[in-house]
């Protein structure tokens, strides 16, 4: 299913004045666990519904963009950059390999020889508190080398180590090197968790089509990023778009501090735009297969409110909502998003 567009539903909806809904952030990730609410069924007869009303689809906040960033492999850079993140606002996904944690190395990387020294273990709690941590495998191993179950346990065991240390499920994971095939990318899913990112950099800000195949934008060094960004910044259409920013913080140490500079100029271009959802991975990931799962079965069985806009008004489909229609059929090329809602007042 085609994702860069709204979605095509039959909904109940609860129709808010303009105005009303407020900005959001990302909420931290133990509270985006995904459940079953209960569910408001709809009257048996249709007749007590009114006209169908077209919605185009939002992110949480009322925005119809999002920005997203995610850094590999736990580097002491890493501390300076949250630092940035924070004073700006913004939401990233930090990709850990939890079996080197305190270890003390260089790298040559790119023409440049970097402190690659990794983080201590103590460190994570506080320092990636208000981020997302992921999985970036155990020892971060060229999965496509390894049998499954080699496979399995490097996924299993740093999300288990990850776990203990920030006190969350950890749902997401990138491939370390960004090396995969569409074997690994099935065995990413077998193991539970609901994202695995590549680097397979599309220039693009339409959403993923698959999320255990996510490919990012661009690498925060591309010479692209700058149209990229205008363009993503300026843009006024309908359409969800995503930016989504990744790269290694030991790689910003690079031309004497230049790629510091240049990353800070981006969050500040980037920041306090009431246009913009700042969301760590996991948050975008729940967001969209909530929604899919919407027009797939007509329900909200989510823990997340749904947003939209009839015309100029914010319109939302609180958690339980059942669509008192089937959902419309999906080969529609209108791509619109549909609330109906009850004469009843049972949503006012």
């Amino acid at each position: 299913m085609k994702t860069g567009k709204a979605l095509l539903l039959l909904v109940v909806g609860l129709l808010l004045p303009a105005g009303t809904g407020c900005r959001s952030t990302a909420a931290p990730p133990s509270a985006l666990s995904g459940s079953s609410s209960a569910v408001q069924e709809a009257p048996a007869d249709n007749s007590s519904v009114q006209e169908a009303i077209d919605v185009e689809l939002a992110f949480p906040g009322y925005a119809r963009k999002a920005v997203t960033f995610s850094y590999d492999d736990g580097c002491i850079q890493d501390r300076r950059l949250t630092a940035l993140f924070r004073e700006y606002g913004l939401k990233a996904t930090f990709n850990l390999y939890s079996a080197c944690f305190g270890e003390s190395t260089r790298i040559h990387h790119g023409g440049f020889e970097l402190d690659y020294s990794k983080i201590a273990e103590d460190e994570v709690a506080a320092l990636y508190e208000g981020f997302e941590v992921a999985s970036h495998t155990r020892h971060h191993y060229a999965l496509r080398s390894l049998d499954d179950a080699t496979v399995l346990e490097e996924i299993a065991s740093d999300r288990q180590a990850l776990a203990a240390l920030t006190g969350y499920a950890i749902d997401g994971m990138a491939y370390p090197g960004g090396v995969y095939d569409s074997h690994v990318r099935d065995l990413a899913e077998q193991s539970g968790v609901l994202y695995a990112r590549t680097i397979n950099e599309t220039k693009s800000t339409a959403l993923p089509e698959d999320f255990y195949q996510w490919h990012p934008t661009a690498h925060d060094s591309d010479p692209a990023l700058p149209g990229i960004v205008d363009r993503f910044l300026t843009s006024s259409g309908k359409e969800l778009r995503l930016l989504y920013i990744w790269g290694h913080s030991f790689e910003l140490d690079k031309e004497g501090g230049a790629r510091w500079n240049n990353l800070q100029n981006l969050c500040e271009s980037l920041a306090g735009r009431s246009d913009v959802w700042y969301a760590d991975n996991r948050s975008i990931c729940r967001y969209v297969h909530a929604l899919r799962q919407y027009e797939r079965e007509g329900i909200n069985r989510s823990d997340m409110t749904l947003y939209g806009f009839a015309g100029e008004n914010p319109v939302s489909a609180a958690p339980g909502h059942r669509s008192a229609l089937k959902p419309a059929n999906r080969a529609d090329t209108a791509a619109r998003f549909v609330f109906k809602r009850f004469r009843t007042g049972a949503y006012s």
